[in-house]
């Protein structure tokens, strides 16, 4: 596959990434949405079964081989176009790709580039359908015979597997990592793999990797490049997973691998140039589309979301963006087909959810540097998706933490926090996120260390050892006695998770079927904090686009009580976010204060909330009732709901208003209420939580109002608002989902803003 790169690409690849580097990562938060993403995945597939014969192949010949001749050329181009339509979400038992699979099957094949990436095709069927494992092993076993079997294995790949023709025979690095690739699809679904070949291979590319790091195609080529050097350090992840795991069973200092280190450094100190010199990028071999494939795989394999300080998947998204055609493909060297399965295969894979963070700290956070990847991998069949995880530093602003609901904090030594750290721990979980930290090797400084910095983050609370009937202990599995947890809750939702047994150690020996109770506690916890839904990588839920001009002013103040008055301090903050955006709305956002001093804040809005009992003086209910009755609203709700936290507020809650305002003065709020029926921004029906499903099986809003006179003046929800408002779904909330929360804060302040106090 050593191809030239026409230089008018070249120049486009240039300019549109020149822009991008230029302005730095964080600047480049909202180049792109998960929405135009998903529309050029979409476009994507709709072009590639365009190009779909009837007998289920592709003419385009695409990866099989380019320098052959024959049908064998076809079957690498087919089995990566069926690699990238099932990457990109197509589902197993569509007839299209019941034809594409059913065509491969039947083809025979000695090409290496076509057995790996049919190969490749059979592993992502096998994720929905396990029937197709069988054709997935056939391909593996054929590629382990060729490759690493013996003692003058060679570890690597040339064209043809099976010694025919003489001038195929030689091994390169691009044959290399595709070949490999076949082998690791099986050998995560159970095939068993020889260490020996595991070790043949991972040797090859010591032997060819350059003094820089980086790694070259061939003799002939003067400087490594950035396709080779991204299929190398690729490759070599693949091969620690699997054979070199058992080094970092200790908490003991472990040095990383050289070759690693080296291969990493090299990304660091050259991706941005890889994107806009042309032999930086390929050598002369690949082109770009070939080479965002091999990014897209360091990335995730590495868990690494940069490459020195460049944000590898929104670089290449945008450029991916800016490049498709009408027609929903890309064109490149090897033809519009192959161009746009590595586009599809770069864009879908990269956005898959991010599951977990991994916190890089001052201290041993990386005792076990592969116990993510591990985890993730087993967590597909417990989330029924593809899931990724990353590596996120202190030194990056906490928005760039949210691609993830989940922040792993895991080491045996105490973690070495400074203010600033903290603030930024507090910030992403104020913004929605969970903490789940986890000591190690029984160490004592970080189970203290960790519980010293939790008073710090959020002052007042602390963890608490859980109960055995907790939730969090049936969220996915049932866990035995011998896991400890422990958690940190705002009341409504799980701030903080504590887990004091060494689950990482598991997740680093993979030992998934021994020891599987670890890794339903991660399973367990993940779903508890987020109720099993995900964000695409790049979707913003706490949107860092500023309103610009706004048309109209309503100023809210959040209020102050003797209970659990403020579980969510941001819920409003980042109303007034979006509805700055969306609707030209400038909410401001005060408080929290005593309700002694609300006479005296201006606002058109004051909210309560809280989890505790609701317990006022008359004082403070004399001075809601006169906000209310001036022209006021009051806004309060159960922060968690009924059934989540927040009984006791909701019971006293509504006891307290039907009280100020009189008995039964409390009545749900008409369907047909103009609050719901506001022009462009009505709401039909209302989405609940799976447990406010289930307990009320209702489709409607069931806000409570009192009415003074012909206005509302009192609006009260025994179903959670506040946690939805935040953006989150935890597993024990009892209220509406953060869409729906939205939607109502939304007509509520818009609602203020048309009638003014």
């Amino acid at each position: 596959m050593r191809v030239g790169f026409p230089s008018t690409v070249v120049i486009g690849i240039c300019v549109v990434l020149f822009v991008c580097l230029s302005v730095g990562p964080s600047a480049l938060a909202g180049d792109f949405s998960d929405a135009a993403v998903g529309k050029a995945i979409e476009k994507g597939v709709k072009f590639l079964y365009s190009k779909q014969k009837a007998d289920g192949s592709w003419d385009d010949p695409g990866g099989g081989g380019l320098d052959i001749r024959g049908n064998d050329r076809h079957v690498g181009g087919a089995g990566l176009n069926t690699y990238a339509l099932l990457a990109a979400g197509q589902k197993v038992a569509d007839p299209r790709i019941v034809k594409a699979l059913g065509w491969l099957e039947k083809q025979r094949t000695w090409w290496t580039y076509a057995v790996s990436l049919r190969a490749q095709a059979y592993m992502e069927a096998t994720k929905q359908n396990t029937k197709y494992a069988r054709q997935l092993y056939r391909d593996a076993q054929i590629l382990i015979k060729a490759g690493g079997r013996g003692p003058k294995a060679i570890g690597s790949y040339g064209y043809r597997l099976d010694g025919a023709a003489d001038q195929f025979k030689k091994s390169d690095p691009s044959n290399g990592q595709y070949g490999v690739l076949g082998v690791w699809g099986a050998h995560q679904f159970g095939r068993e793999v020889p260490r020996q070949y595991w070790l043949a291979v991972m040797n090859y590319w010591r032997r060819m990797q350059q003094s820089d790091g980086g790694w070259k195609y061939g003799g002939g080529d003067k400087h490594s490049s950035g396709t080779m050097t991204a299929a190398g350090l690729a490759t070599m992840f693949v091969c620690v997973d699997a054979a070199l795991y058992s080094r970092y069973t200790h908490c003991k200092k472990t040095e990383e691998l050289t070759v690693l280190k080296k291969a990493i450094e090299w990304f660091d100190r050259n991706f941005p140039k890889t994107l806009t010199d042309e032999n930086l990028c390929h050598g002369g071999h690949g082109g770009m589309y070939y080479y965002l494939f091999g990014v897209e795989r360091v990335g995730l394999a590495s868990g690494l979301r940069y490459f020195g300080k460049a944000d590898w998947y929104k670089i290449g998204a945008r450029w991916l963006l800016s490049q498709q055609q009408a027609n929903g493909s890309w064109k490149g060297r090897y033809g519009e087909t192959t161009s746009t399965a590595y586009a599809l295969l770069f864009l879908s894979r990269g956005q898959k959810p991010i599951l977990l963070n991994r916190l890089e700290y001052d201290g041993d956070w990386n005792n076990r540097p592969r116990a993510l990847a591990n985890l993730c991998r087993w967590s597909r069949e417990a989330f029924e998706q593809d899931v990724n995880w990353q590596i996120v530093n202190l030194r990056v602003p906490v928005s760039e933490w949210h691609d993830a609901p989940v922040v792993v904090i895991t080491g045996s030594e105490a973690p070495k926090l400074t203010d600033e750290h903290v603030k930024s721990l507090r910030r992403y979980v104020l913004e929605g996120g969970t903490i789940f930290s986890v000591t190690e090797c029984k160490g004592e400084g970080f189970s203290k260390g960790i519980r010293e910095a939790c008073k710090k983050i959020f002052p007042g609370r602390e963890l608490k050892e859980l109960a055995p009937d907790h939730k969090l202990y049936t969220a996915h599995a049932r866990l035995p006695e011998k896991i400890k947890l422990s958690i940190l809750s705002n009341g409504a939702r799980p701030l903080v998770i504590h887990c004091e047994t060494d689950i990482v150690l598991d997740w680093q020996m993979n030992r998934r079927v021994t020891q599987k109770d670890s890794f339903d506690t991660a399973a367990n916890v993940a779903m508890y904090a987020t109720g099993k839904h995900l964000r695409h990588r790049g979707a913003d839920h706490w949107t860092r686009r500023r309103a610009g001009r706004t048309e109209k002013t309503v100023r809210l103040v959040r209020l102050k009580h003797e209970g659990n008055y403020d579980p969510e301090p941001l819920a409003w903050h980042r109303v007034a976010r979006l509805v700055g955006l969306q609707c030209k709305v400038k909410l401001e956002v005060g408080g929290p204060v005593a309700i002694s001093e609300l006479a005296a804040a201006g606002a058109q809005i004051a909210a309560l909330t809280g989890t505790t009992a609701l317990k006022l003086t008359e004082a403070e209910k004399a001075g809601l009732k006169k906000f209310v009755q001036g022209g006021g609203l009051l806004v309060a709700d159960a922060a968690g709901g009924w059934l989540g936290g927040g009984r006791e507020f909701a019971r006293t809650g509504e006891d307290t208003i039907e009280l100020m305002f009189g008995r039964r003065s409390l009545r749900t709020l008409a369907s047909h209420s103009p609050l719901y029926k506001r022009k462009g921004y009505e709401i039909t029906r209302a989405r609940y939580h799976r447990l406010t499903k289930l307990r009320l099986g209702a489709k409607e809003p069931r806000l409570k109002a009192v009415m003074v006179g012909d206005r509302i003046g009192v609006l009260f929800s025994r179903e959670d608002l506040t946690v939805g408002l935040i953006g989150c779904r935890p597993v024990g909330c009892d209220g509406y989902t953060p869409e729906s929360a939205y939607e109502m804060a939304r007509n509520i302040i818009l609602h203020v803003a048309d009638k003014g106090k």
